[in-house]
């Protein structure tokens, strides 16, 4: 039985002060900034390449979560390669042993009982069509009589219009 294999690379910047982050790469015959970036490798010792995940973090420690179908039930030696993108020297290989253990040795998955009763809960999906539906419903209802509430509401508009340009038209006549 294949299962997700998940790997967690963790690595320092030993050149950084705490707190610091890396700024771009020295590269003064670069047209361009470049920031420093990674490549990080799962490989078998054999050389076939089983993950690769580029990082870009300029943090002073990164950290990057691998994921990879496992092999079969048995014992295994892998390579971890780590490799700038932007310096010539700093990478580095490091050897990963692991096992694989038969999915049988796990001990039984039981649901608590809080969690079985949420599968008896609606979903926000269903909530949310659920919604839908009723405002659907009560929004023809409510056009259908909100239209002479609209028409009111612009009649008081146009009068409060129609006094202004009356003012207006005072001043104007009180000013010649």
């Amino acid at each position: 039985a294949e299962a997700l294999f998940p790997v967690r690379c963790v690595c320092p910047r030993l050149d950084l002060s705490e707190g610091a982050s890396a700024g771009d790469a020295y590269a003064d015959r670069w047209p361009a900034e470049k920031p420093e970036g990674w490549w990080i490798m799962l490989s078998t010792r054999e050389g076939k390449i089983v993950s690769v995940d580029r990082v870009k973090s300029a943090e002073r420690r990164f950290k990057q979560d691998m994921k990879f179908m496992s092999p079969p039930v048995g014992s295994y030696e892998m390579l971890v390669s780590v490799v700038s993108d932007s310096y010539v020297g700093l990478d580095q290989n490091l050897p990963v042993k692991f096992e694989v253990l038969s999915p049988s040795l796990l001990p039984e998955y039981k649901v608590h009982a809080e969690d079985a009763a949420l599968d008896d809960e609606p979903t926000l999906f269903d909530q949310m069509m659920a919604g839908n539906i009723e405002e659907d419903s009560d929004s023809e209802e409510e056009g259908k009589g909100s239209d002479s509430d609209d028409d009111d509401s612009d009649d008081e508009d146009d009068k409060k219009d129609e006094d202004s340009d009356e003012e207006e038209e005072l001043e104007l006549k009180k000013k010649k």
